[in-house]
């Protein structure tokens, strides 16, 4: 475990070093993001067949693809594609770890990008990823992960005016299909993405759904089984309800704290009061002139994120819904595996929801408070799961020590 804490120390290092030596945003987010992904490209490539639980799998098929023909088109429940790229590696007498750094490079520079290009906080972003079981995943189901990353490149078309949108998005979702079939759910994300959600319809509206989903959730699968037999068979799978009820606090959070509601506005108010006290102590010093233009900056900062362009306001629009159609598949999680492997492909824009809406924030102290507390659960979260042990990641050793 101490490798992955190692890892999350690191991650908060860069964060720090480049937030007091890069001056320029744009810069230091990308020197950020390629330091960060950097340590968990190579912690992901490195790692022995023993880390994942479905790494072995992998290895195994890997050597399959090996000593089977070109018409072959699946191995097991290998996609073509997958297959295709697997047999291309392994006929060529490639070692299966180098293949693993192949499919790792596939699979983390369409999220490094992801990140760079739609979050206003990059650090927060990896904390995210790392934390948040994504990372644990990504260290043991590599086809999935992989549609999850085309997933994210078909993301640029939802957020694009283009009018051949429609065509990029469904290509590349179909590409998708060829590595892992589960990401056909991500298909309605353009549709889904243009629905709306005001402080008001969450309470009115999303809150009572998801209470009756979490009362009748086994039964309404249990029907929908019955209707689709292919379904996974209902059963006990124990969904995470500590990821379920984090996931419900940020959606519900985001959905009230990015709108220009009394409750948004009135809490700011309080903060940028405080604000004003806190460095109204220090004139006189040599940092009041500083925080002073650091205050004015930020609420300036803030202005622009609530009144700004509408690609902006499209990224959280999107990120908010996918957030909750997220949930759903999370609840009937409890009822099939399937469920919630599949709600993955929508969950995973947690990583730039949630600093979407802490950047939000006008008051410097409200801001500095919601990520301190956001990072602090996230590690909490992130040590929790690997004391269960959990995907088999722990404990981890690299390829040469197995």
């Amino acid at each position: 475990m101490t490798i992955y804490l190692l890892l999350v120390a690191l991650i908060l290092f860069a964060g720090i070093t480049g937030s007091l030596f890069i001056k320029k945003k744009k810069i230091r987010d990308l020197v950020v993001v390629i330091f960060c992904f950097a340590i968990i490209y190579l912690l992901s490539s490195l790692k022995s067949i023993n880390v994942g639980s479905d790494t072995m799998a992998y290895y195994e098929g890997y050597e399959m693809a090996k000593d089977t023909g070109w018409s072959v088109l699946t191995i097991g429940n290998f996609e073509p594609g997958y297959v295709f790229i697997s047999r291309l590696f392994a006929k060529m007498g490639i070692p299966f770890q180098v293949f693993l750094f192949f499919i790792y490079a596939l699979i983390y520079f369409p999220l490094a990008r992801f990140i760079y290009k739609y979050s206003p906080q990059v650090i927060m972003s990896v904390i995210v990823f790392t934390c948040f079981q994504f990372l644990n995943f990504h260290l043991s189901g590599l086809r999935q992960a992989l549609a999850i990353s085309i997933g994210l490149i078909a993301f640029d078309f939802i957020a694009m005016k283009s009018k051949w949108r429609y065509l990029f998005f469904f290509a590349t979702v179909l590409i998708g299909m060829l590595f892992h079939r589960s990401i056909f759910i991500f298909l309605p994300a353009i549709f889904i993405a243009k629905i709306k959600i005001s402080a008001k319809s969450l309470f009115l509206i999303v809150v009572p759904i998801v209470v009756l989903l979490l009362i009748f959730h086994y039964q309404i699968y249990a029907y929908l089984w019955t209707l689709i037999p292919t379904l996974q068979e209902p059963g006990d799978y124990g969904t995470s309800g500590i990821l379920l009820a984090i996931m419900l606090t940020v959606f519900i959070l985001a959905g009230v704290f990015r709108s220009e509601n009394v409750i948004a506005q009135k809490t700011n108010d309080i903060f940028c009061s405080l604000d004003k006290k806190f460095i109204a102590k220090l004139e006189g010093t040599k940092i009041y002139p500083k925080l002073q233009r650091f205050a004015a900056n930020n609420e300036n900062l803030a202005f622009k994120a609530s009144s700004g362009a509408a690609n902006s306001e499209t990224v959280y629009r999107a990120s908010l819904v996918f957030m909750l159609i997220s949930a759903f598949f999370w609840i009937f999680g409890f009822d099939s595996l399937v469920s919630s492997r599949a709600g993955l492909y929508y969950l995973i824009f947690i990583i730039i929801l949630l600093p979407i809406v802490i950047n939000h924030q006008r008051s410097i102290i409200l801001k500095s408070l919601a990520y301190s507390v956001a990072t602090v659960t996230l590690i909490m979260l992130f040590v929790y799961v690997l004391r269960s042990g959990g995907l088999k990641i722990v404990p981890y050793e690299f390829f040469f020590m197995a």
